[in-house]
């Protein structure tokens, strides 16, 4: 199964892979540490701190369901697993219709 909102994180994701890396700070001088001068701050916007708590739910789930594996693998096995001949075609009519309407924005 794919998930397309996923790819689409994963998308921003790169884009903005360079706001977590730790970058080279300049080393205080000895004048500004003996006066106590030293106070850095960083602020965040509120979309970099939304993005990051979005971020973090979505590394937190899985992107394989295993109740859904399960529920499948033993309705293959018993037999009772039916494919929707109907579902295949829209879904399929549906990533055919995205594919060209976001072409390779998407990252895939």
């Amino acid at each position: 199964m794919k998930i397309t909102g996923y790819n689409i994180l994963k998308n921003m994701e790169g884009r903005l892979s360079g706001v977590d890396e730790p970058r080279a700070q300049s080393r205080p001088n000895r004048a500004a540490i003996a006066s106590g001068y030293i106070n850095d701050s960083v602020q965040l916007s509120d979309n970099a701190i939304e993005f990051s708590r979005i971020r973090n739910i979505v590394n937190g789930v899985s992107e394989i369901r295993e109740d859904r594996v399960v529920a499948i693998l033993n309705e293959i096995r018993g037999g009772d697993y039916k494919v929707s001949s109907e579902q295949i075609a829209s879904k399929l009519l549906s990533e055919h219709i995205m594919d060209a309407l976001l072409g390779d924005h998407v990252g895939r």
